[in-house]
C-alpha cells in the first residue's frame, strides 16, 4: 500500500496508520469483561451468640471466572423491621453481606449496580429483565 517513490510526509502517514492498525486488531484490550452476577447462597450461622444470616453472591467476568478487580456492590438490605442501605466490597469474586437475624420472616438483599475502581457503574444482572438488571436475594428466617 505504501509505495516506494511517495514522498516522505505520505510513506511515514502510511506506517503510522498501517502500525495503528495492527494495535487495533492485534492488541486490543484484553480485559475478560464484567462484572457479572453468577448465583447466591445463603445461610444461617452463630456468631457471638446471635443468629446471623450470610449472603454470598458470586461476581464472575464474561468468561466466567471469578471477578478479580476491586469492585464494590451498592444496594439496600430489608429485614421484618427495617432497611438500610449498603455499600460492599467484593473479595475473590464472593460479595458477602451479613445481617442479624432479630425477628422470623424475610430478609432480603438487594444489588442495584456494581461500582469498579475508576467508578464506572454496570447492572449486576443485564439480561434479567424481570427487576431491570438488578438483583433481589431472599431468605425466610423461622427460628
Amino acid at each position: 500500500m505504501i509505495f516506494a517513490n511517495s514522498p516522505k510526509p505520505i510513506r511515514i502517514t502510511g506506517v503510522v496508520i498501517s502500525l495503528l492498525i495492527l494495535a487495533i486488531g492485534c492488541g486490543g484490550d484484553s480485559d475478560p469483561g464484567g462484572p457479572v452476577y453468577a448465583g447466591s447462597n445463603t445461610y444461617e450461622e452463630m456468631r457471638d451468640g446471635q443468629t446471623v444470616i450470610v449472603f454470598e453472591l458470586t461476581v464472575t467476568d464474561d468468561d466466567g471466572d471469578p471477578y478479580a478487580k476491586a469492585l464494590l456492590s451498592v444496594g439496600a438490605t430489608f429485614t421484618p423491621v427495617t432497611s438500610y442501605p449498603i455499600t460492599v466490597p467484593a473479595i475473590g469474586g464472593i460479595i458477602q453481606v451479613v445481617v442479624e437475624a432479630n425477628v422470623p420472616g424475610e430478609y432480603k438483599v438487594g444489588i442495584d449496580g456494581f461500582t469498579d475502581l475508576s467508578g464506572v457503574s454496570a447492572l449486576p444482572a443485564p439480561e434479567d429483565t424481570n427487576l431491570n438488571g438488578k438483583i433481589l436475594v431472599v431468605h425466610d428466617y423461622a427460628p
